[in-house]
């Protein structure tokens, strides 16, 4: 199982959006193969917002991460970003 933790550093309104925006990750990302599921991680020690993303297979990760789907549901975030977003990919 791949375990994908993205930290978003978002202003005040993005950080109002965030778990409607996972709603539609979820939404846009089921119909892959693979997908298993995504949600939102508080982080109690910072105020970014993390999401975890998971597939069965790394190859399976990969085919969202280059699909058009993908590429605009982030765009759907990017205008909220006040900073670079940070990814940690696992497998356990």
């Amino acid at each position: 199982m791949i375990h994908v933790f993205v930290e978003h550093t978002l202003n005040p309104e993005g950080k109002a959006y965030f778990a409607d925006w996972v709603q539609e990750i979820h939404s846009w990302a089921s119909p892959f193969e693979g997908f298993v599921d995504v949600k939102v991680i508080k982080d109690l020690q910072e105020s970014n917002t993390v999401l975890l993303l998971e597939f069965e297979k790394y190859e399976h990760l990969q085919i969202w991460r280059t699909s058009n789907e993908h590429h605009s549901i982030l765009s759907k975030i990017h205008p909220y970003h006040t900073g670079a977003s940070k990814m940690r990919t696992y497998e356990w």
